[in-house]
């Protein structure tokens, strides 16, 4: 579901929103994203940030669709979005039949989710969180695959349950092997055939009797 192809809704006027902006949420209102991608999160008691998803065209958002509380819609691109009402949906079988498939689409990306915070080590939850963010919001590239919106490492810690630290420590490790290369602050992420070789570290050089002495 690449394209917002929702008929009822031509008539409905769009809201726009830069990149940083807060989309206000209310009980009230459900918005299907048109264009952009959109960061969903909330606060957790000790203060820091959770994220809870992120939302891509064709996608629903809102505080109907959640039981999180504080809820919280943060545009990372130029976000273009329909706001419906809650009452219209109830209102009009028609336009909530026409709703339905987006809402299972957005389930079944809540599981991608949900498999990423269980893989069992934190290099293994940051490789699967960097895959997820290649099929959500990648472009390919000659280069590989690029990524149009810009996370923090905190917010990258809070999404895979890791720390900042561990965030960094990998993100150096990744453009060490040439797997993520920055491009004007964001980054790209290379597929296996495009990375330059592995330096040869000392255990390989002892392999191949490569060493002094061997």
């Amino acid at each position: 579901m690449s394209q917002l192809t929702l008929n009822s809704y031509q008539s409905l006027p769009q809201y726009h929103y830069c990149v940083g902006e807060t989309i206000p949420c209310s009980a009230h209102h459900i918005y299907l994203c048109i264009s952009g991608v959109v960061l969903i999160a909330t606060s957790h008691a000790t203060g820091e940030e959770g994220l809870l998803g992120l939302v891509t065209p064709s996608l629903p958002f809102g505080l109907p669709l959640s039981e999180v509380s504080p809820y919280r819609a943060t545009a990372l691109t130029a976000v273009s979005v329909y706001r419906l009402h809650v009452a219209e949906l109830r209102q009009c079988p028609r336009i909530a039949q026409q709703v339905l498939p987006y809402l299972i689409e957005s389930l079944k990306r809540n599981e991608e989710f949900l498999i990423v915070s269980n893989r069992r080590s934190i290099a293994e939850r940051f490789e699967a969180f960097l895959a997820l963010l290649c099929r959500r919001v990648g472009r390919r590239t000659e280069e590989g695959v690029l990524l149009d919106i810009r996370l923090t490492h905190q917010q990258i810690a809070n999404a895979i349950n890791a720390t900042r630290v561990s965030v960094t420590r990998l993100l150096t490790r990744y453009r060490e092997e040439g797997i993520v290369v920055e491009r004007q602050q964001k980054w790209i992420v290379r597929e296996a055939d495009s990375r330059p070789p592995a330096p040869v570290v000392a255990e390989e050089r002892v392999l191949t009797g490569q060493t002094a002495g061997v």
